[in-house]
């Protein structure tokens, strides 16, 4: 139960049209009657905006970065949504899905394939991605005749730069920008990592994540930077989004940064946040807008993984 009233939320009359969704429309089973469900925030305007407004925003940004959490299948829904507002043009889509391993298979794809073969077609990760997930992005974006294009490193790269760090990232030109973030922006992504895990590792352990973490999002950069397409969409986890430290800074630091970019970021409603405006605030740096959904699951994925390691060491220490 929020504690106190949204004034983004009382205060803005909205009337959606096609923009709008019933409840039984998203498919993320949690706080589904939370109000900012379904809201589309303009960051910069501090407003709701109706979702047809975002679309006709986006329409005419020549990059656009969709953020993500990976498991809630409302996020896979809106962004086919924006991908079909966007089926007039001739953009380019990114994918933090697909890696360098694939490149030729998206060279080679044959533009009518769809389901399994499509699936074949681009050796699709499975167990890293699910096509369920996934697929129906690909396909949307594979018979709207947009070009398609792999935005991760392959796994082959990320075990070198693990093992070799920022000399693996000096071999690679599109990794260069990784060698220029300053070491305050490094401190918060390590905090970031650190967290991510659960706090189960020492942080001083940690520093070969951060420089895969600086290679992908500096990789994903430069799909952007070497794109000749009018416009680009690049779909990928929010955590390689903000403004002031992922994607986007690569950008300034590969001198890339004079296209219009559209941040948004699709996020999940938490009830635990008490005052939606002044979080909406401090998201400015991050994103450009923030379209709120409801929530996927709320396991404890932190919870597991202790039980799952405490499970390894008594295992361990009975053998």
């Amino acid at each position: 139960m929020l504690k106190h009233c949204i004034r983004l939320f009382c205060f803005t009359a909205l009337t959606f049209s096609v923009g709008s969704f019933a409840q039984d429309d998203w498919q993320s089973p949690l706080e589904r009657d939370h109000p900012m469900v379904g809201k589309v925030v303009d960051l910069k305007l501090q407003k709701v905006i109706s979702p047809n407004v975002l679309l006709e925003n986006l329409a005419r940004a020549e990059v656009i970065l969709i953020g993500e959490k990976h498991d809630n299948p409302d996020h896979h829904m809106l962004e086919q949504r924006i991908l079909s507002a966007l089926a007039e043009q001739p953009a380019e889509v990114v994918l933090e899905m697909l890696d360098d391993s694939q490149s030729s298979l998206l060279t080679a794809l044959d533009r009518e394939a769809q389901g399994n073969q499509l699936k074949q077609s681009l050796q699709w990760n499975d167990k890293g991605w699910s096509w369920e997930s996934y697929g129906p992005l690909v396909e949307l974006a594979v018979s709207s005749g947009f070009k398609l294009t792999a935005g991760n490193l392959s796994r082959e790269q990320v075990k070198k730069i693990y093992q070799r760090g920022s000399e693996e990232l000096t071999a690679d030109d599109r990794l260069t920008s990784a060698l220029s973030v300053n070491d305050e922006i490094k401190q918060t992504l390590l905090t970031e990592i650190y967290e991510q895990h659960c706090k189960m590792m020492p942080r001083e352990t940690l520093h070969p994540m951060l420089s895969i973490q600086l290679a992908r999002d500096a990789r994903m950069a430069s799909a952007i930077v070497d794109s000749e397409a009018p416009q680009v969409v690049l779909v990928a986890g929010a955590y390689h989004f903000r403004k002031d430290s992922d994607v986007p800074l690569h950008l300034a630091l590969k001198n890339a940064d004079n296209r219009d970019l559209a941040v948004v970021m699709l996020m999940e409603v938490d009830s635990e946040i008490d005052d939606y405006d002044a979080y909406l605030v401090d998201q400015v740096a991050a994103a450009d807008y923030v379209w709120f959904t409801p929530k996927s699951t709320d396991r404890d994925y932190c919870a597991d993984l202790k039980h799952s390691k405490s499970d390894s060491s008594s295992d361990t220490s009975s053998n």
